[in-house]
């Protein structure tokens, strides 16, 4: 099959990541062209460890989130050089991957004859809407990753919705007038779609498997990616949704029944998720136990910068303070 693939990414320290380069090295076999649309600077230094992965990079301003890379994307390759392909994939940055074979999942979507488009999972639908004045949030093929066939690219309904797409300015607006709808939208319209992970015997466990059941879509369904969003999740939301084990889980599983990179997620994310986030996320907390034995430690230099501006917090910011060791410059 003659395919496309358009590789949304962003980093907010103007870096490409290693689990980045490593996912698109994975699907550099199976895409005759890659184009990778960037909402953030690349470096010299990125852009020759990209070279062995991409076949063109589009540095871009950071406006429209992935919605706004996707059509410049589109408009940069343009609808007659889309329309040569059998199969456009949109994907981007929000997954590590591979931990099965790309191999299985797209030969055996190129076993579905007569759909217009398909997804990699799909989310339940939820009532009510999470954060939209509806009533319900349908159910729909998640964004991270979409494959479009010939005769949805070459139609006039799916240029239309792209060249109409309205600004994007935020995660929600990106999920409430993309994401969303567009499963819907395109199938109303006499598309047809499929998913490649299936999780309707798992709807009223949760919303979202890849996200709240990660372990059991990777090993029994055979996904090729895990989110990045599980290890930084309003841990509120993990709890609505799970008992709050699904990221130490998931984090354990690929430590020790994958050959995964744990490193990758390390890298990504102690340079770009919020440390108490990912504390939560994975458990980080441990309890001590009672025999350990206490070194001293070697002598060595410390300095200490405060910042104090609320007078109600100097007394217990001093008891902080004086519990460093001696010796230590404030």
């Amino acid at each position: 099959m003659n395919r496309g693939l358009v590789y949304f990414h962003f980093d907010p320290h103007h870096q490409v990541r290693d689990y980045v380069v490593a996912a698109l090295s994975s699907l550099r076999p199976h895409a005759d062209h890659i184009l990778l649309v960037s909402n953030s600077p690349i470096s010299e230094v990125d852009r020759a460890r990209l070279a062995t992965c991409c076949d063109e990079i589009l540095q871009r301003p950071n406006e429209g989130l992935d919605v706004g890379a996707y059509r410049a994307g589109l408009e940069h390759l343009g609808w007659e050089r889309l329309a040569d392909f059998d199969e456009l994939i949109l994907t981007n940055h929000t997954y590590y991957a591979p931990l099965h074979p790309w191999e299985e999942v797209l030969t055996r979507a190129a076993g579905w004859e007569g759909i217009s488009f398909w997804g990699m999972t799909e989310h339940a639908a939820m009532r009510p809407h999470p954060f939209l004045a509806r009533r319900e949030l349908p159910r729909h093929l998640q964004s991270h990753f979409h494959a479009y066939r010939r005769s949805l690219v070459t139609s006039k309904a799916f240029q239309d919705y792209w060249d109409e797409m309205p600004e994007i300015n935020g995660y929600e607006q990106s999920v409430g007038m993309h994401e969303v709808p567009f499963t819907q939208r395109f199938e109303s319209l006499g598309f047809t779609s499929d998913v490649y992970v299936n999780t309707e015997d798992m709807e009223g466990f949760n919303f979202s498997p890849v996200l709240f059941a990660p372990v059991e879509v990777i090993r029994d369904k055979r996904c090729p990616i895990f989110k990045r969003r599980s290890f930084f999740r309003p841990y509120d939301d993990v709890l609505r949704q799970s008992v709050g084990q699904p990221s130490a889980e998931l984090y354990a599983y690929l430590r020790d029944h994958t050959d995964f990179d744990v490193n990758l997620i390390w890298d990504n994310a102690l340079r770009s998720m919020n440390m108490a986030d990912l504390v939560k996320n994975l458990q980080l907390t441990y309890v001590l136990p009672t025999q350990a034995v206490a070194r001293e430690p070697k002598p060595q230099k410390v300095a200490l910068i405060a910042h104090l501006y609320y007078m109600d917090l100097l007394e217990p910011t001093l008891a902080y303070i004086t519990s460093m060791p001696e010796g230590t410059d404030l």
